[in-house]
């Protein structure tokens, strides 16, 4: 989770929100990005679905999901760790995508 911010990246990002080894992941096909997450979002687990709660906004492990923020590259690892205050488990680098996330919400068909 990354700390408060006083404004967010405004790109998008459309895939399915899938968890491998404990990350939390958007796979577009082509690539895949880890969720960072704004510090009010929860995962909770109801009834063996695995959501996401962020403001409202609910995204569905398994399911297409869209939401808003930003990519980071693994160059710009430093400074993606000095935004959530620690460096990020090996498995969940593997990547070497990050996505500044925020409203998370499952879709019934995502946007290209």
């Amino acid at each position: 989770m990354y700390g408060p911010m006083n404004g967010f990246p405004a790109g998008e990002l459309n895939g399915t929100l899938i968890e491998e080894d404990g990350c939390l992941w958007v796979d577009t096909g082509p690539s895949r990005s880890l969720i960072l997450w704004p510090p009010e979002a929860r995962v909770v687990d109801d009834g063996g679905v695995r959501a996401i709660h962020d403001r409202g906004d609910v995204a569905i492990v398994g399911e297409p999901v869209h939401l808003g923020g930003g990519e980071y590259s693994e160059e710009h690892y430093e400074f993606v760790v000095q935004l959530i205050g620690e460096d990020i488990p090996p498995a969940c680098r593997a990547g070497g995508l990050y996505w500044l996330g925020y409203e998370a919400q499952t879709v019934e068909d995502p946007a290209p």
